[in-house]
């Protein structure tokens, strides 16, 4: 059904390349034989022979249908059918001038230099290319620059821990050192003493 409106609405050219692929596709998918089929699984072919040719079948049905389908993805992808149609118009705009003996204008000029027309049509399409990557460049360049905001504050943030840390050891040391110079034996005296005094 698709390729019919696809044939009614395209050119005649387009018509007779789509049917002319179609029909390569076909002749190539069962180009192999039942005895090239067989070959290769002589066994399987000895025993049963109907199910060789209906894996064949298969397989060559198989593969017509997926490269079709492939090729008219790869077609609709590069809009053939519009350029060849274009193709055909300028053609038989070519024929019609030569059967009318009409030269008019011709599109080349003589003192064109091809590598200034090559330049006209390659240099805005790099022009383009260049302005795409410098626009993601630009980006990757902002991501970089916020990622060594978010690393340095995790660093200064480390840093400040480490710091409190520190203080935090450092007053426990003191705090042990002023306990072991506490007079220890002193203080078991006067407790003992205070005992003592409590109980008479």
């Amino acid at each position: 059904m698709a390729d019919s409106e696809q044939r009614s609405t395209t050119s005649t050219r387009y018509s007779r390349f789509h049917s002319a692929y179609v029909l390569a596709t076909k002749k190539a998918s069962s180009k192999w034989t039942y005895e090239d089929f067989a070959q290769c699984f002589p066994t399987w072919a000895a025993e049963s022979s109907e199910g060789v040719a209906q894996i064949r079948a298969q397989l060559s049905q198989h593969m017509r249908e997926q490269t079709l389908k492939q090729a008219d993805e790869i077609l609709q992808a590069y809009n053939a059918a519009a350029a060849i149609d274009e193709l055909q118009t300028v053609i038989s705009a070519g024929r019609a001038r030569v059967s009318t003996s009409d030269k008019g204008k011709d599109m080349w000029k003589a003192d064109l230099d091809p590598k200034a027309a090559a330049r006209a049509r390659t240099v805005p399409i790099l022009k383009s290319e260049r302005d795409r990557l410098l626009e993601a460049l630009r980006e990757v360049e902002a991501k970089n620059v916020e990622l060594a905001k978010q690393v340095e504050a995790s660093r200064n943030g480390r840093i400040s821990a480490n710091s409190k840390a520190k203080d935090i050891l450092k007053a426990l040391d003191e705090a042990v050192a002023e306990f072991n110079n506490l007079p220890v034996e002193e203080m078991e005296e006067w407790i003992v003493e205070t005992e003592e005094n409590g109980m008479t």
